[in-house]
């Protein structure tokens, strides 16, 4: 048991608290484009058939107004890539 506590001991006390500094770095900038509507999730369900349809919902950067959605491959369309305009 004395052997237990002495190496706890000694390893509580050994242990040096490292000081850490923060660098100065350049401030990241994004350009933010008010004419995008940028797609923040989509979702994609499979029909029997092999078409497909889904849901997506995008947000706009400027305004901070969100628009939900449906897309369908019936119709011609194809799912929403998260990160890309709409």
């Amino acid at each position: 048991m004395k052997k237990i506590t002495l190496i706890l001991a000694l390893a509580l006390f050994s242990c040096e608290k490292e000081e850490v500094t923060p660098t100065a770095e350049a401030p990241i900038t994004t350009v933010e484009d008010c004419n995008c509507d940028r797609v923040v999730s989509s979702s994609s369900f499979n029909y029997p058939d092999g078409s497909s349809y889904g849901y997506w919902s995008t947000v706009n950067d400027c305004t901070n107004q969100t628009v939900n959605g449906q897309w369908s491959s019936t119709s011609g369309q194809t799912k929403p890539v998260v990160g890309t305009c709409k």
